[in-house]
């Protein structure tokens, strides 16, 4: 899935937002009470992701959902901050730099006494902390600066925490010994998690260069509120648009 330059997505927004026009004419017997830039807005807000490993098709595509509230706007309003609702990133492997991690986001905590029940707890409040944030960020009044360093710093925490467990639930932190499919398996496991562990210290070197940008994205990650089972109930998107 890819939103490209925006053109599959504007679509919808525009089926959307003639949705919510009939229904309001239905209701209302006419127009007069209809905002059109508001109802855009919310579109754009609550109902519209996106990613795409080109920044430039993101840059184009950011544009155009700004050019569709401008031309309902009777007077020039500071426009949303798309950032993280339309992002770079790579929508099929999770990718830090060279390296691929794979989150395993279905590793359950609670199998692991108080001190996991605890962790997922502290999982899911951060998750719902970053979806909060992001939804602020999207308020063009946002102290933007502040909030970017804030998310920035929840998700490495986050990746470290995902990737520690990783390490303690399915990882092999000693070079394994044995012969056939078993030591092969093992082997793969122990490369892995020394994997894992190195993507740890890239993370903690990121957190502690706060100027350097993430490059990261994650499905469960960066849209919790949708994605990830530790913030709802029925997770998924209604459509998804492959470009």
């Amino acid at each position: 899935p890819a939103i490209g330059s925006g053109a599959f997505p504007m679509g919808l927004l525009l089926e959307i937002f003639t949705a919510k026009q009939t229904i309001h004419s239905f209701t209302h017997g006419d127009l007069t009470s209809f905002e059109p830039a508001t109802v855009k807005l919310n579109i754009i807000q609550n109902s519209i992701y996106g990613v795409d490993i080109e920044k430039g098709a993101v840059d184009i595509a950011r544009l155009r959902f700004w050019l569709s509230l401008i031309v309902d706007e009777e007077k020039p309003k500071a426009l949303p901050n798309l950032d993280y609702k339309i992002v770079v990133g790579n929508s099929l492997v999770s990718k830090l730099g060279d390296d691929i991690i794979d989150i395993d986001w279905t590793l359950d905590e609670t199998s692991h006494g108080l001190f996991g029940a605890d962790l997922a707890k502290q999982k899911g409040d951060l998750l719902k902390k970053i979806s909060k944030e992001q939804k602020e960020f999207f308020n063009p009044d946002s102290d933007k600066k502040k909030l970017a360093a804030d998310i920035r710093k929840l998700k490495i925490d986050l990746l470290i925490t995902q990737l520690e467990l990783m390490i303690s639930t399915k990882g092999i932190e000693t070079k394994p010994n044995g012969i056939g499919k078993k030591l092969a398996e093992q082997t793969e496991l122990y490369l892995q998690t020394i994997g894992w562990k190195n993507s740890i210290k890239d993370l903690q070197k990121l957190k502690n260069k706060p100027e350097l940008p993430l490059h990261f994205f994650d499905w469960k990650l960066d849209f919790p509120e949708v994605m990830n089972e530790q913030v709802k109930t029925n997770v998924g998107f209604d459509i998804v648009i492959g470009n």
